[in-house]
């Protein structure tokens, strides 16, 4: 006769502990954040136009909690940030306020005759309503910024 255990079963049998299932489930938890941080990206109009509106917002907060007008400079090659600072406009070059160029083929449409775009946020908050159009290819998309300095993301314009 085969001893068995209290259980019931063979004393020979074995199945995987608790912590092996662990270390493998860590493992594979590792290797797949792995795969999402560095792994191919799809690098979208979208992408630059989230980008560009998550950068208007920090901007805009900024302003506010800083109790001073800050703005954005867009132009051709990118854009990059400045704050008012005894009626002067100053750089802004600290994070997350480093100047930002625009990735592959994205250029910026600032309308007819423009070069560039100064959107200022008072201390408030408010803003002159503006908007910027990035273009990759054939694809639009519109990036505006309305008088209390909310962002809006548009449709894609053809």
């Amino acid at each position: 006769m085969t001893p068995t255990s209290a259980t019931g079963t063979e004393r020979g049998a074995r199945g995987f502990t608790l912590t092996e299932l662990l270390v493998v489930l860590a493992i594979l938890g590792l290797v797949g954040t792995a795969v999402l941080l560095l792994g191919p990206r799809d690098d979208t109009l979208g992408d630059d136009a989230e980008r560009l509106g998550l950068q208007l917002a920090r901007v805009r907060e900024e302003a506010i909690l800083g109790n001073r007008s800050v703005a954005m400079l867009i132009d051709a090659e990118g854009y990059r940030f400045a704050a008012r600072r005894f009626g002067d406009w100053s750089p802004l070059e600290a994070r997350p306020f480093l100047p930002a160029r625009w990735r592959g083929d994205t250029r910026a449409d600032l309308g007819p005759g423009r070069d560039a775009l100064r959107i200022a946020f008072d201390p408030t908050g408010a803003t002159e309503p503006a908007a910027v159009t990035l273009v990759r290819d054939d694809e639009r998309l519109r990036v505006a910024v309305d008088g209390m300095g909310r962002v809006e993301i548009g449709g894609h314009a053809r």
